[in-house]
């Protein structure tokens, strides 16, 4: 792991609050024009977006930048999972009909087409819709 890793969090905002007030020593005074003045904004402005991002993984216990990447990662994993999970257990999937035999759509074992469920692997069906 890389010493990058192991930056806690605080520290991190630390050095953004400095990058910030770097960047906004160089935005001109009140009614002067530069013309680099939105390149120096942005960049406080982006410095502002970071901060709040930060705060609100320490809010979810992310002390370092190693434990935050593993925060992103695993809400990554667990939506996926979610998404999976809803597919199959909340969303009516249709029975298959092969040689006049009803069949789930996900695990192929013989269904009623009047039930709600697989009784198998559980699988959410359009129960009562087929006549």
């Amino acid at each position: 792991m890389s010493d990058i890793h192991k930056m806690s969090l605080s520290s991190l905002l630390c050095q953004i609050d400095s990058i910030k007030d770097n960047s906004a020593s160089f935005l001109p005074g009140e009614g002067k024009q530069d013309p680099d003045k939105k390149i120096w904004q942005d960049d406080v402005d982006a410095c502002n977006a970071a901060t709040e991002i930060i705060k609100k993984l320490c809010e979810e216990n992310c002390f370092s930048v190693a434990e935050a990447i593993s925060y992103i990662a695993q809400s990554k994993k667990l939506l996926q999972d979610w998404g999976n999970l809803h597919a199959k257990y909340e969303v009516p999937s249709q029975p298959v009909k092969k040689d006049g035999v009803w069949h789930c759509p996900d695990c192929n074992h013989m269904v009623n087409p009047h039930h709600s469920h697989c009784h198998w692997c559980c699988t959410r069906l359009l129960g009562g819709a087929i006549r």
